[in-house]
């Protein structure tokens, strides 16, 4: 769908991405998490959780002229998971 997006609206100026955050630990999800956050720590390189505000980061990096050439990208938040 980013791609897609686009690609259609990429010609009228408008850059579209995604942010793909891997679990990360906040108060709304501590409980949540404490179940199986050893099993997504383990698999990722960073061998930790990702925070908010690594992820809010990425967003800014998107959001300022330094991504001026970035389109139809999903940039992975997720300290490694998806290389293993």
């Amino acid at each position: 769908m980013t791609k897609t997006m686009a690609a259609e609206l990429g010609p009228h100026g408008i850059r579209v991405n995604s942010i793909c955050p891997n679990l990360m630990k906040t108060p709304l999800t501590k409980d949540y998490i404490a179940a199986f956050a050893s099993r997504v720590i383990e698999r990722q390189i960073t061998k930790r959780l990702v925070t908010p505000e690594e992820t809010a980061d990425s967003v800014l990096f998107l959001c300022s002229s330094k991504s001026a050439m970035v389109q139809g990208g999903n940039i992975s938040v997720d300290g490694g998971y998806l290389c293993n």
